[in-house]
């Protein structure tokens, strides 16, 4: 990605996350599956996770981010910008959507309490 595109603040920080990479089904009574990750390279807007299966590009997904205590788990949606295989298995991009019933309010709060430091 062409950094200067980009529009947001970077941290260089590590975070655990959860992506739901298929929603449950209710019909079929299948769970939803989720694959836990690394979240770096945080910004307000988004973040890579370094994870160990490819990610179509263009999926719109849920995201848990766990901030180890500094702040409750926090939920956010965002699109699959960019997906590739890395030496250490897939890393994939995200932008963050600002939707209603997720906690894009809560993340930016804490990017922006970090990046203050």
């Amino acid at each position: 990605m062409n950094e200067n595109r980009r529009a947001d603040m970077r941290l260089g920080t590590a975070l655990a996350v959860f992506v739901e990479v298929r929603a449950a089904d209710p019909v079929e009574g299948t769970p939803a599956e989720i694959v836990a990750c690394s979240g770096v390279d945080l910004s307000a807007g988004g973040l890579q996770v370094e994870l160990d299966r490819p990610l179509a590009v263009g999926s719109i997904l849920r995201l848990g981010a766990d901030s180890r205590g500094e702040a409750p788990v926090m939920y956010v949606v965002g699109e699959v910008r960019w997906s590739r295989q890395t030496a250490n298995g897939h890393a994939a991009g995200f932008s963050f959507f600002d939707s209603d019933g997720t906690d894009i309010i809560a993340w930016k709060k804490f990017i922006a309490g970090q990046l203050a430091g």
